[in-house]
């Protein structure tokens, strides 16, 4: 009777989701390191193809690479003030 329990328990997909719902998955670590690379690259083009595809797998990485974002950002501001990547990217394509 335990195992079958146990095989119901994992099979059943709402209750492993709930289990599960706050640990950190393979696929998320691949996304943050895939952000982080693009990030050292300069590569700004393909950011919001990984949040699509990271906000897919789970939505807290939202949370956690706009927070990456956020402090990529500051520590460009903070090195050097005239220079503001991000925003010089968006208005740069807009306007051109």
């Amino acid at each position: 009777m335990f195992i079958v329990s146990i095989f119901i328990l994992t099979i059943n997909f709402a209750t492993v989701n709930y289990l599960a719902q706050s640990l950190v998955e393979a696929a998320e670590v691949f996304f943050y390191m895939l952000l982080l690379y693009t990030l050292k690259k300069k590569r700004y083009y393909f950011i919001p193809i990984i949040f699509l595809f990271g906000s897919l797998n789970k939505i807290l990485f939202v949370v956690g690479g706009g927070s990456l974002l956020v402090y990529h950002q500051l520590n460009i501001l903070i090195k050097n003030p005239s220079q503001i990547t991000f925003f010089k990217f968006i208005f740069q394509s807009t306007y051109s």
